[in-house]
């Protein structure tokens, strides 16, 4: 009675190994090498996942919620929620400051991540002074936002001139259109420098920034 006893529990034991080797025997390199998740030849797939402490579990998953998983893992698209900090200085042409608060757009049409700014800007020339509030976007074609960049500028200015010939200051709005170019140097995990020029309508045709993105 004992040798039978021992024959299926040697039978049973047998069995789980041969089943676990061939799981894993067949398992796709690229997810063995990741850790991620293996998809097995079974109607319902299975899904190996490590945590943080490198510990190994197992799930068994239908096809559409495995395509979904694995979709999410794959993805790099920036997190949309995440906000950013703007300060730029303008130290020619028409010298400022600019401070803003804004976040990261993906858009799939173009392929493109864009950062998308609200900022409210003071610069002053001596005789005159421009402040306003515009909608400025950054835009880049990778998710590092390294390099060349195209940016654009919407906005519009309250702009003070001191009279030439005397009598009353002159005040007007101005509208603030502008496109131009630059290139982001990464400073750190999330940290760029920038420098750039536009050029649009606006109360000075041009102008050049030196900008910090936190």
């Amino acid at each position: 009675m004992k040798r039978l006893i021992c024959i299926i529990l040697g039978l049973n034991l047998f069995s789980i190994v041969f089943a676990e080797t061939n799981l894993f025997a067949e398992m796709p390199a690229p997810y063995y090498n990741f850790g991620k998740s293996y998809v097995s030849d079974f109607e319902h797939n299975l899904l190996c996942v490590n945590d943080e402490n490198r510990n190994s579990r197992l799930f068994y998953l239908t096809n559409t919620e495995l395509r979904k998983t694995l979709s999410e893992e794959k993805t790099d698209k920036p997190n949309r929620k995440k906000g950013l900090f703007y300060a730029s200085l303008s130290p020619a042409v028409l010298p400022g400051i600019s401070l803003g608060y804004g976040w990261i757009n993906y858009d799939e049409k173009t392929n493109s991540y864009n950062e998308v700014i609200p900022s409210l800007h003071i610069n002053s020339i001596g005789f005159a002074t421009a402040t306003g509030i515009s909608l400025l976007t950054n835009c880049f074609i990778n998710s590092d936002r390294k390099g060349f960049f195209f940016r654009t500028n919407i906005g519009v200015d309250y702009v003070v001139a001191v009279a030439i010939f005397g009598g009353k200051n002159e005040e007007y709005l101005f509208p603030n259109l502008s496109i131009g170019g630059g290139y982001s140097f990464k400073i750190g995990k999330n940290s760029f420098l920038r420098i750039s020029l536009d050029v649009g309508l606006k109360w000075l045709v041009s102008n050049l920034n030196l900008s910090i993105i936190i």
